[in-house]
């Protein structure tokens, strides 16, 4: 989820176009943010493409834009959002695959807590190779290449 769009605002005036995605509740808050923020970026001048689209973890993507990168900051915070987080990045990097996109990568900032987040790095390793971009501190930046031996979805829906 995007949260308040700190992520994707500042990839945006960086001159990306970025959609974001965040549960029903939350869109008021992050269209406020972005609406804002776009007014200030029009003003000096400088590019801000972004769109917003309500999406739950783990449902379908159809309206998820392909991508060439896939980012996410500190989406890691409840066991029984892991699986549903993974379904919903192999399902838009395989559909941006399909799509054309050769050389998806996906970042994920991570703060780990528990042990129970291990299940999330069980889960993306059927499908990608990860590495480390940056660590800092307790925060490390996961980069994310797919190599697709895993099963895709359906193997990330199975796996225990």
């Amino acid at each position: 989820g995007s949260g308040t769009g700190l992520v994707g605002s500042s990839l945006a005036l960086l001159g990306a176009e970025v959609q974001l995605t965040d549960q029903s509740y939350v869109m008021e808050v992050l269209r406020f943010n972005l609406n804002r923020i776009g007014k200030k970026a029009t003003e000096a001048k400088k590019p801000f493409k972004f769109t917003t689209t309500e999406h739950v973890w783990g449902t379908d993507t159809k309206e998820l834009v392909p991508a060439d990168i896939v980012v996410g900051s500190d989406l890691i915070f409840a066991l029984e959002g892991i699986r549903p987080l993974v379904i919903s990045i192999t399902d838009i990097v395989e559909k941006s695959i399909k799509a054309g996109k050769k050389d998806v990568v996906v970042y994920v900032a991570v703060i780990r807590r528990f042990e129970w987040e291990e299940l999330y790095f069980k889960l993306m390793d059927l499908n990608f190779t990860s590495s480390k971009a940056i660590e800092e501190g307790d925060i490390t930046l996961y980069k994310y290449k797919w190599h697709g031996k895993g099963g895709g979805v359906a193997a990330v829906r199975k796996v225990e």
